[in-house]
């Protein structure tokens, strides 16, 4: 007997307004991680505005494909969300890596490979990376979004492919 999902998890609308909300949160608090630490290496690399436009695309595709307004959009959100996925898999482990950095040089985080021995005293080379409660917070932010994109998007893959291929109506039994 195959494993039957439950409706309230296959709703393509539910899944597309979170991926608006997450899309929206990634923007937003990358803008301001990337205004509190600049010269993050992990910071510049934008993930939470190119994943944030992904979502955002995403959620207005499958939207868009849930009214039925627009069959050739299902196949493109069926795409969209695979690449969602993805997308949301990376932000997790771009800002995972991010908090451990910090939390690993927490002290001096200019230490370890992040140095270069010029004169008494180290000089920071780019990745270098420094704590602080805002950078924490916003990275932290980021990497919640990212770990809620995973299974919201993974879920919206699924009921994309009940849209396009949906369960036989049951027959009363005589």
């Amino acid at each position: 007997m195959p494993m039957i999902i439950p409706a309230f998890f296959l709703n393509v609308q539910t899944h597309s307004i979170t991926n608006l909300a997450l899309g929206a949160l990634c923007f937003i608090f990358q803008i301001a991680a990337l205004a509190v630490s600049p010269h993050d290496v992990y910071e510049q690399i934008g993930i939470g505005f190119w994943g944030g436009l992904i979502l955002i695309i995403t959620g207005i595709t499958a939207y868009k494909a849930a009214t039925g307004e627009a069959p050739f959009l299902l196949g493109c959100s069926f795409v969209l969300s695979i690449f969602a996925f993805l997308t949301s898999f990376s932000i997790m482990c771009i800002f995972a890596a991010s908090i451990d950095q910090m939390k690993r040089y927490i002290e001096n985080p200019c230490t370890g490979y992040c140095t270069g021995p010029i004169g008494p005293d180290p000089v920071p080379i780019s990745p270098c990376s420094h704590y602080s409660s805002a950078h924490l917070a916003f990275d932290s932010i980021l990497l919640t979004c990212g770990l809620i994109g995973i299974p919201v998007n993974a879920l919206l893959v699924l009921a994309v492919i009940s849209m396009y291929n949906p369960l036989p109506a049951a027959t009363p039994a005589t």
